[in-house]
């Protein structure tokens, strides 16, 4: 010890001469280093080749290590309840959203009082988030979703605070949640994921909250979201869900019944019109309405009175555990369940159903007492709430562009179903089937090649989602040389090598009806393999069994950018099919004439697509097609001087669009909208490219629309993987597109690109 001390004064007896070189030279490394930096990030921003930038986001992802922690398992001391169960906790811990051992410590579970739950001050974590919700602490519904919101923080490591009421009156109620809005802005929250029960007593908070940052909707809101900024909705159509509860209720025979809302609320109140219309014309369903937050037995008096009255009734459906549990106690208390050999053709007992799968739920199914139980996937919303806000912070996406990311309704009707069900556990991290994520086996396949820029982006969103959940990803994607037919034979050899396998998911897109990939794919779901398709397959997914498509569709993104036109002003525009025939670039043509005339009825659309007297003029290898272009969009403009758009398809069309304006100078630069008085002539266009992101810094085009590929491949891995821990999986479509690319946030875009 006495040498290496005396070694250590020694070293620090440095000459002033040596200080002051080695002083110049660390500055001097400074600088050079400074400007390498700066040349580096001008490069990458004006690079046509979007390739040193997601180098640059591999590498720096590469130094991030994979989170293998399964998602929501909180390391505990000892084993807790069903979050289904969770009691009332008057004391409780902060939420913790970090993955170490010492901070998990101090996580409480979802229940009660997790209003108060507001997080640690981390000081790690650079990205905020607020949740706003209209659930009382009484109602164990929410105690689901409150884990799956708690599960994406962890995962994310992002913070996030959540708000709701504290008592019934429904007034304050939304008085208090206006104001949890307003704070969300005050404290300059990167985003917000609301309920909206009713739009007329929030729209306001909620519409100034989406001018300033991220909003989207949860569990409540699906007819309101749109009109008010939120650029999403998570939840279940609660009209359909509820006219599919009074079909399945009339399959059994059922033409009176009651519907129990726990609550009034517009979303309960679509769920009994729905119902209704479901049990068909000849059928009569009585409306029972209790108080939000009241007593259960107060709420199993009146449904008591009103068998009273009624004793021709044959049906129940309550909408969630809040109805359910006061309606099974006077069902079994009356003696009028029907479970084993009590059925109603021997025995005044009624069918019982309801919303909702909570423990108790699945309980009553397993023993016989429920028909079913219509499952919204509450987990799942709260999850995908802080999923996709985290996602377009990161990121800048928007997750669902526009429309409504379906939770259910997902129908539990028999005691296997809900038996496998009770398995998993949220609150102690007990999945489905017993696995943690680094123990699946995920296979992508694709027609995608790897030259196509348009996967790259794809693969980055494959390997950011597989390393952060600590997956083995096989991603798998034909040779560059292939034909169309060579690609749907090696995909169809890489899915039948998964079957073989025993995979535990599947991503695969859908190039083209192909009878012998269908017949793989069905086998697959068959033999228990969660599918999800990708990319293309749109029209196609359905038919194939698949129950859930991540990407796009052509009419959608037409219609979504018509809109966004017609908004700007634009009542005439020219729609650019580059290459003809071609059914998808007709489909976003149908589209952009719906969205026109959705904003104003009188809205008109020419399809420019080069035929002319059966010839067709914008094929792929016409020689000077872009001259052509140019040229056939001038010739529109000068004989239809109502015309103030354009809309290029793709990168072949962008070109020729900008030249003809540019020869016109009307680009809508300065401020200028496109309106009737031609001022301007708006250039929008198809397909994020380096080349497109500097037209729109020169004002030469409004803005592009966005695929948002990234998503395509982020979003259907992660959602395997929640499928395979908990059961938990959207249904339908989920649209990664159109988002819209402008100068608000062309900067982003140029180093995501």
């Amino acid at each position: 010890m006495e040498a290496e001390t005396e070694g250590f004064r020694v070293s620090r007896q440095v000459p002033a001469l040596w200080l002051y070189v080695v002083s110049c030279f660390t500055f001097l490394s400074l600088l050079i280093a400074i400007v390498a930096i700066a040349l580096g990030a001008a490069a990458v921003t004006k690079s046509d080749d979007n390739k040193s930038t997601l180098d640059t986001l591999e590498a720096a992802m590469a130094v991030v290590p994979a989170n293998p922690t399964p998602v929501g398992r909180p390391v505990q001391a000892q084993e807790q309840p069903s979050v289904q169960l969770q009691q009332s906790q008057t004391e409780s811990s902060s939420v913790a959203t970090d993955v170490d051992q010492q901070t998990m410590d101090l996580r409480s579970t979802p229940g009660k009082n997790f209003s108060d739950n507001k997080g640690p001050n981390n000081p790690f974590r650079e990205r905020v988030f607020s949740v706003v919700v209209h659930g009382l602490d009484t109602d164990t519904f929410w105690y689901t979703l409150q884990q799956g919101i708690a599960d994406a923080a962890d995962f994310f490591r992002v913070h996030f605070n959540y708000d709701n009421p504290s008592n019934a009156d429904e007034h304050l109620d939304f008085q208090k949640m206006a104001e949890d809005i307003k704070k969300a802005r005050f404290n300059l929250q990167d985003g917000l994921a609301v309920s909206i029960p009713d739009d007329e007593d929030l729209d306001e908070a909620i519409r100034i909250a989406a001018e300033e940052i991220p909003v989207l909707s949860i569990n409540a809101g699906e007819d309101f979201f749109e009109d008010l900024g939120a650029f999403t909705h998570i939840g279940q159509p609660e009209f359909n869900a509820g006219r599919e509860a009074g079909m399945k209720m009339r399959d059994l025979g059922i033409t009176r019944a009651i519907c129990l809302k726990h609550e009034d609320s517009v979303s309960l109140d679509a769920r009994c019109r729905g119902f209704e219309e479901g049990l068909g014309d000849d059928a009569s369903v009585q409306t029972v309405t209790a108080i939000k937050g009241q007593d259960p037995d107060d709420i199993t008096q009146l449904l008591s009175d009103t068998f009273s009255d009624d004793a021709d009734l044959q049906g129940l459906l309550t909408l969630g555990p809040s109805g359910f549990l006061p309606a099974r106690e006077l069902l079994r208390r009356e003696d009028r369940v029907c479970a084993g050999e009590r059925t109603r053709a021997n025995s005044d007992c009624l069918e019982f159903a309801t919303f909702d799968v909570s423990r108790e739920i699945l309980e009553a199914i397993v023993a016989g007492e429920l028909s079913f139980g219509i499952d919204q996937q509450e987990y799942l919303q709260g999850y995908l709430g802080i999923t996709f806000l985290a996602l377009r912070s990161m990121f800048g996406v928007t997750p669902g562009a526009g429309s409504i990311v379906l939770s259910g309704p997902n129908f539990v009707e028999t005691a296997e179903d809900a038996q496998s069900l009770l398995l998993r556990n949220y609150t102690n991290g007990t999945t489905l089937n017993g696995k943690d994520p680094h123990e699946l086996d995920i296979r992508y396949i694709t027609h995608g090649k790897p030259q196509d820029k348009f996967w790259r982006a794809v693969r980055f969103g494959v390997k950011y989602a597989s390393n952060k959940y600590g997956l083995t990803m096989d991603y798998r994607e034909p040779q560059n040389d292939f034909t169309e037919d060579q690609t749907l034979a090696f995909m169809r050899d890489r899915l039948r090598q998964a079957i073989d396998d025993g995979v535990d998911g599947v991503v695969i897109s859908i190039p083209r009806n192909d009878t012998a990939l269908r017949v793989l794919i069905e086998e697959a779901i068959e033999k228990g393999i969660p599918v999800v398709a990708v990319n293309v397959g749109a029209d196609l997914y359905r038919s194939y069994g698949v129950p859930l498509f991540v990407g796009h569709m052509n009419s959608f993104s037409g219609r979504q950018t018509g809109q966004r036109l017609a908004e700007d002003g634009v009542n005439n525009a020219i729609c650019l099919v580059h290459d003809n025939p071609n059914l998808e670039l007709d489909a976003i043509c149908d589209g952009l004439l719906e969205g026109l005339q959705l904003v104003n009825i009188d809205a008109k659309m020419l399809r420019l697509n080069g035929t002319f007297e059966g010839t067709t003029m914008f094929e792929d290898d016409l020689p000077n097609r872009p001259e052509i272009m140019r040229q056939a969009i001038l010739d529109a403009i000068s004989n239809d001087s109502t015309i103030n758009a354009v809309v290029a398809l793709g990168p072949a069309g962008t070109d020729p669009a900008v030249q003809a304006i540019d020869s016109l100078d009307k680009h809508c630069t300065d401020g200028r909208a496109p309106d009737a008085t031609r001022d301007c002539i708006a250039v929008a266009a198809f397909d994020v490219s380096v080349p497109t992101l500097d037209l729109i810094e020169e004002e030469r085009v409004s803005f592009v629309v966005d695929d948002q590929q990234i998503l395509q491949g982020i979003l259907p891995v992660m959602f395997l993987t929640l499928q395979n821990l908990w059961g938990n999986m959207p249904v339908g479509m989920v649209h990664t597109g159109p988002d819209f690319v402008d100068l608000t946030n062309v900067g982003i875009f140029e180093f995501f690109a």
